[in-house]
């Protein structure tokens, strides 16, 4: 049995691929929430929406706290965390859009 674990473990080391940071990107304000809450939306998928205000919260579970509420702007470093926890089978929860991969944004922001 220890002989098969370091063969496994061997095999493991030779695999490189550099990891994602999982490190929680800040988020900048366009919008009040209350605005952003009552404004039309349109669904996109997370990986076109860098730049837009997201209209619903979204939530990266774990850790379980918001990551955008209505009204912030959807930065690049925003859709690289979804998309990596998402790869790692994290649970993505949006208080609108029913499906992981995709974002509430603002219509007209």
């Amino acid at each position: 049995l220890g002989e098969a674990l370091i063969e496994i473990d061997r095999g493991l080391s030779r695999i490189r691929e550099p990891k994602a940071s999982l490190t929680l990107p800040r988020a900048q304000s366009a919008v009040p929430i209350s605005t952003a809450e009552r404004a039309p939306y349109q669904l996109l998928p997370i990986g076109e929406a860098a730049g837009r205000v997201i209209a619903e919260r979204l939530i990266v579970y774990p850790p379980g706290v918001p990551l955008l509420v209505p009204g912030e702007v959807i930065s690049p470093q925003v859709v690289r965390y979804v998309l990596a926890s998402m790869a790692l089978d994290n649970t993505i929860l949006h208080s609108r859009s029913e499906q992981p991969e995709m974002a509430a944004v603002l219509r007209d922001a």
